[in-house]
Parts: C-alpha cells; structure tokens; sequence
C-alpha cells in the first residue's frame, strides 16, 4: 500500500530548508500592525465624527460660546465646600446616598459649589460619630440642608438635581476653617456629552457661581393683569 501524500504545510514543516520560526514572528508581526492599524482607523473615524458634530454646533452657538462651556464644563468635575468653623471633624461619602463620619462642631457661613452652580447656607451644625450622625441646618428651615448618616447610609434634605448626587470626596472641619473637596461624576458625564453639544446638566450659557436654587423672578409688567377699579352704577367705567 502506497502511503498517504503528505499535506503542503506537513511537506513544508519536513522540508529543511523552510524557517518555521522567521514565517511564525513575520506572521505574528503583520498580525500586531493590522491590529494597530485597525484601532488607529476607528480612533480617527471616531475623532472625525466628533468633531464633524462638534463643527455643526459652531453654526449655531458660535466656537467662542462652545469653547468656553466647554471649559467650564471641565471645572464643573471639581466641586468644593467653604467655609468659616469651630470645631473638630471629618467626612467622607460616597455619592449622596453613602457617608460616614466622626467629630462636632459648627460653621458659619458656608459656600458649597454642585457643578456651574453654588449653595450658599448659614448656621451649619456638625456631629458625626460613625454609626449616626448629621450635619447642616436646622430641619425645617428655608432650603433646608440637613444631611443624615445611619450606618452607611446618607439622606440629604436638599432636593439636589440628579445629575449631582454623585460626588465622592470629603471634608474637614478644624479650629477655625472647614473645608471639603469632590469629584463629581455627574459633571464628567455632562463634560463628555458636551463635546457633542448636549447638555445633560442644563448649565451652557451659565455663569460659573449661579445659585443652586436662584429666587423667584417677578412678573414683567407687562405679564401682570390689568387692576380694574370698582365703579358705581351708571358712571362709566
């Protein structure tokens, strides 16, 4: 019985002169450069698209008004908290639902940013003892800011938009001062989709500094209903 042929790469893996380890690493090699020229083409199609977004929205916001929200879309990532205090105390959460911590005293007044805008309170209180605790104003007062911890656990008085319930940082509290610092996540997520001119946070065109909750605008004149004076019968009105 005549024996089988032998197949073209078992001929080649008999045949002395071949070099299986230089075909293997040239294999290998065009291998790894196709891979990195196929990430480079989707990153430059990516970019291109992005940009080719971003170049539509200069028709209508024009590339200084974009440039500089996105600018301080970028700021917006930093949230920090100020302010004047007495006392000994520290804080850490995690989002606005977790948050633990240990000491007492008080701070008066205090500013607080939460992205473009910025809260601004006043008689703020700190006790804190790990397993319960809270801090802020009093319950009940105007923009009630009160901030209980059980356990991990965090609930906030403050009717925060969503978009700023998560921030992870922490807080100091020492003679004389007190101080906090945050990333907020929520402005990352606003900061990316900004790049193609969405807004998730509602905050392009606002000034940094706005106030987180700003006072009710009174009615133009021309809005309020026209006042009717009282008239007897048969005088004309």
């Amino acid at each position: 019985m005549r024996p089988a042929a032998k197949s073209e790469p078992d001929a080649l893996l008999d045949d002395p002169k071949w070099d299986c380890a230089a075909e293997c690493t040239a294999l290998t090699l065009l291998r790894e450069v196709s891979g990195v020229f196929t990430s480079v083409c989707r990153s430059v199609t990516l970019v291109f698209l992005l940009v080719l977004a971003a170049g539509c929205s200069f028709e209508t916001y024009g590339v200084d008004t974009y440039l500089v929200d996105r600018g301080l879309d970028l700021t917006d990532v930093i949230d920090f908290k100020l302010g004047a205090g007495m006392g000994l105390g520290v804080k850490l959460q995690a989002s606005d639902y977790m948050g633990v911590g240990l000491g007492a005293g008080a701070y008066d007044p205090t500013v607080e940013s939460f992205g473009r805008r910025f809260f601004h309170n006043e008689h703020d209180g700190f006790l804190q003892g790990l397993v319960v605790g809270a801090d802020g104003t009093p319950i009940g007062t105007v923009n009630d800011a009160t901030t209980v911890n059980i356990l991990l656990l965090q609930l906030r008085g403050l009717d925060l938009p969503f978009i700023e319930r998560f921030r992870f940082g922490g807080e100091i509290l020492l003679p004389g001062f007190q101080f906090g610092l945050f990333v907020n996540l929520g402005e990352v997520f606003d900061f990316l989709c900004g790049v193609v001119t969405f807004d998730p946070a509602l905050d392009d065109g606002m000034r940094k500094g706005a106030d987180l909750f700003p006072p009710p605008v009174p009615p133009h004149e021309e809005d309020r209903p026209p006042v009717t004076m009282p008239h007897t019968p048969g005088e004309e009105p």
